[in-house]
């Protein structure tokens, strides 16, 4: 036998560790393993497994004999008349039920061997109340668990302790990783792991570093100590003395816009070694290994208190739980609740959410929804004839108002904001009216631009309502018109909340299919196989022959437009200008993609730049003025119909 509980190994029957001859409970794990218990003392201990077991006692004694009867016919079950014992069955498994047991039940302490298994602990004894237990394992872990943390597996960390409730611990991994960049595509299939509001806390978290970091920073580069600690003699140096590369460094490490790690040793080590190589500073580059040690130790200090005031508030600020709910769209209702009051012949009530109250009748909701069907046939059996009954649900007024509206067709419906129509569509997929579903769609597909126009900040919060309401269509439509935003964790925003990981990751998976097929459009243009580019060399071949005719050779610089890249017949400029693009386009998934307005403005800014440098260039200055903005509204045109078709490829 083994001297810890962590080396059992684990098999199906008895554990060999709890093993008491005068036990008088069985706890059996999911894995078949079973416990010998002293119900004293798990009573004592954990309230829930108190009730468990006083639940269980009240049990018919033939039940609790069969579960009896049935271990004590298990091969492993001993002789010692024990297997007869009540039997407690828990849902977790036999490692974590050891571990737990072994800060109730007196056993040497066995601590989780790896992160994942020091969660599932901690989750067990959040579970069954047993705070005493909690606090023993985490004063043991607190040393440990820093150990336990890859840094590569940070944020997975992170999202596993802080998904199961456990915030002190998700501070662990949150500290290890601000070393580390974060960036969607950085994170990559790891996004899958976290919940929306895991994202906004990790995110928040850092931002609470940075601001104290910065504050502080910002102290120290006033303060004059490191002039006093760097008083070599650099020649580039600020008017306080300061070393300018350093000040640079400090500037870089609590810039908001960075998308570096928020403190990185080496970006301090390398920004030393580039201040020697340009400006050949030797003091610097003789410097003591003192002096460095105490540049470091004054970041470092810092860098501790910002991270301990920044826990301090995260702790404080997520001691209640908070509520996961989307934003009731604003406005009026879409039509007066009081019409439905002057109904006689109304014969059920429909209660909103904020009391408002909606006479209407069970026919028409009934012929409407399979939902409401059913609800009412079951009413129908218990209620007595000629009563009204009320049926609270969950839905707003002013989503109820609207939605009544179309079914009764009293008035022409208001849906003056994307959100109240995803709420609207959310509202009838769950209550199975796909007729109405249909037909909102439809009214929606004749508004559906001016009311994103008036809707950009949110769309990556109406993406995330779409996704969790699994609306396919709205998702596909939100995540194409997020192409032109920058994907980031800043652009984003609070709408981090509402996303959920993996729908942001199928975001960004979507953003590199588009990124992919734009780059292979773009690279038709380049090669000349895109129908549009050979047209526009046909205008342009048209216009070459025109001023032959016309002069009677080709002007020079028409020659030089044309042979400034070997074998093609597009002008240099040209060819430039979509290399560039396409080199925009491959830098990075979290880049908008390619808008109608920047083609044309870079185009003509191409043109204009290469007329300026050659002005008798008579076949760019005719043929690319004149038919520059087609080209552009044809190239927009046909990247637009490619991202269409990722758009189905990705979703359906």
């Amino acid at each position: 036998m083994s001297d810890s509980p962590s080396q059992v190994v684990e098999t199906a029957g008895y554990d060999d560790y709890f093993n008491y001859s005068d036990a008088d409970l069985i706890v059996k794990s999911s894995d078949g393993v079973s416990f010998k218990a002293y119900r004293v003392i798990l009573e004592k201990s954990s309230s829930v497994l108190a009730a468990r077991l006083l639940e269980q006692s009240t049990l018919p004694l033939s039940l609790t004999q069969s579960r009896s009867s049935e271990l004590a016919q298990s091969p492993a079950a001993p002789t010692d008349g024990t297997a007869t014992l009540p039997v407690l069955t828990l849902p977790e498994d036999a490692s974590t039920i050891r571990s737990l047991f072994s800060v109730i039940l007196p056993a040497p302490i066995s601590l989780p061997p790896s992160f994942e298994h020091a969660v599932s602990v901690l989750v067990a004894a959040k579970k069954y109340k047993a705070e005493a237990a909690l606090s023993i394992l985490r004063a043991y872990l607190e040393k440990d668990i820093d150990r336990m943390v890859k840094h590569d597996d940070a944020f997975r960390a992170f999202c596993l302790a802080h998904n199961n409730g456990l915030l002190r611990e998700a501070l662990v991994p949150a500290r290890i990783a601000l070393d580390l960049p974060m960036t969607m595509e950085g994170l990559g299939d790891k996004l899958q792991y976290a919940t929306g509001t895991s994202l906004h806390d990790m995110m928040d978290f850092r931002k609470r570093v940075q601001d104290h970091l910065s504050r502080s920073v910002n102290e120290l580069r006033k303060s004059g100590e490191l002039r006093t600690a760097w008083s070599h003699g650099c020649a580039h140096t600020l008017p306080g003395g300061t070393p300018g590369w350093i000040d640079e460094v400090l500037i870089t490490m609590v810039d908001p816009s960075s998308i570096f790690p928020i403190f990185d040793q080496s970006r301090v080590y390398s920004a030393l070694h580039n201040h020697v190589q340009k400006t050949n500073c030797q003091c610097c580059a003789d410097v003591p290994a003192a002096t460095k040690a105490i540049f470091w130790s004054a970041i470092s200090l810092r860098m501790r208190t910002a991270i301990s005031q920044a826990e301090e508030e995260f702790l404080s600020q997520r001691e209640s739980p908070r509520q996961f709910e989307f934003p009731i769209p604003t406005g009026d209702l879409a039509i007066e609740v009081g019409p439905y009051h002057d109904c006689g012949t109304a014969d059920v009530i429909i209660r909103s959410s904020d009391g408002k109250d909606f006479l209407v009748h069970k026919f028409i909701l009934s012929s409407s929804s399979l939902v409401f069907r059913d609800m009412f046939s079951l009413q129908d059996v218990d209620s007595p004839a000629g009563t009204t009954s009320t049926v609270p649900v969950v839905e707003h007024s002013r989503v109820l108002g609207t939605l009544f509206s179309l079914l009764y067709l009293r008035s022409r419906p208001k849906i003056d904001s994307y959100d109240i129509a995803l709420h609207l569509l959310a509202t009838t997929q769950k209550y199975q009216m796909d007729g109405v579903t249909e037909l909102i769609r439809y009214i929606v597909e004749n508004q559906r631009e001016p009311l994103l126009t008036l809707a950009r900040e949110d769309l990556f919060r109406q993406y995330a309502f779409a996704t969790r309401r699994s609306l396919a269509q709205e998702a596909k439509f939100l995540a194409m018109h997020t192409v032109d935003r920058f994907l980031t964790f800043k652009e984003i925003g609070d709408s981090l909340y509402y996303l959920e990981g993996p729908a942001l990751y199928a975001l960004l998976q979507y953003r590199k299919r588009c990124r992919d097929i734009i780059d292979s459009r773009l690279q038709s243009f380049i090669n000349l196989t895109s129908p549009i580019a050979l047209k526009l060399l046909e205008f342009s071949q048209q216009s070459i022959t025109a001023q032959s005719r016309r002069y009677g050779v080709v002007d020079i610089e028409i020659r030089q437009c044309k042979s400034c890249i070997p074998h093609s017949n597009k002008p240099a400029w040209w060819h430039n200008l979509l290399s560039q693009l396409q080199k925009d386009v491959v830098s990075g998934a979290r880049y908008p993609l390619i808008q109608l307005s920047s083609i044309q403005r870079r185009f003509y800014l191409a043109l204009s730049a290469h007329l300026n440098k050659m002005p008798l260039c008579l076949v760019c200055a005719t043929t690319y003025s004149s038919r520059g903005d087609q080209f552009c509204v044809a190239l927009d045109k046909e990247l637009k119909e490619a991202i269409k078709s990722v758009s189905a490829q990705l979703f359906l």
